[in-house]
């Protein structure tokens, strides 16, 4: 059954970082702020209006910092747990390695009862991205899964011109 991430009702005078106005925002911290949201997933999170990027983490505190101060983002961690315990962050992005402690991750995610949105793949395989999805299905939390690319429209053309031509038998 699919379930939707709420935002936050905090009061009309509040604006996401990008100066918008608003009356409801949902609050994201980002689990593993390395090169992939560095220009493609991270800026959404804060040009996008009703959202708000509020937190970060990287192991290496530095490179936290860094990317906080060049996007604007209040607070920054080196351990998974404090921005995941954060009273701030409504939602979790993750964008960490699928090689990494995406299990433990979602562990922590689901047991704090936060919306997860996940990149791509969600495990190293098969079984495990079952397990991550098993976790949030059991705390009864939304998980979402980064397949954003499927909706471009260079991608949308494709899979028109497949159903032209029909069943592929080489390539």
């Amino acid at each position: 059954m699919p379930m939707r991430m709420r935002p936050t009702n905090i009061n009309s005078s509040s604006s996401s970082t990008n100066g918008e106005d608003t009356g409801s925002v949902l609050r994201y911290g980002i689990v593993g702020c390395g090169s992939v949201c560095r220009v493609k997933s991270g800026p959404a999170f804060y040009n996008c209006s009703n959202s708000s990027l509020v937190a970060v983490m990287r192991r290496d505190v530095a490179k936290a910092k860094d990317y906080a101060e060049r996007h604007g983002v209040e607070k920054y961690y080196g351990k998974a747990a404090d921005l995941i315990n954060d009273e701030s962050v409504d939602a979790v992005y993750v964008a960490t390695p699928p090689g990494g402690d995406r299990v433990g991750i979602a562990r922590m995610v689901a047991a704090a009862q936060k919306p997860c949105y996940m990149e791509k793949p969600l495990g190293r395989d098969g079984k495990e991205a079952q397990e991550i999805c098993s976790i949030f299905q059991e705390a009864g939390v939304p998980l979402y899964c980064a397949y954003y690319r499927r909706c471009m429209p260079k991608f949308v053309q494709a899979k028109r011109a497949l159903k032209r031509i029909g069943k592929l038998t080489g390539v």
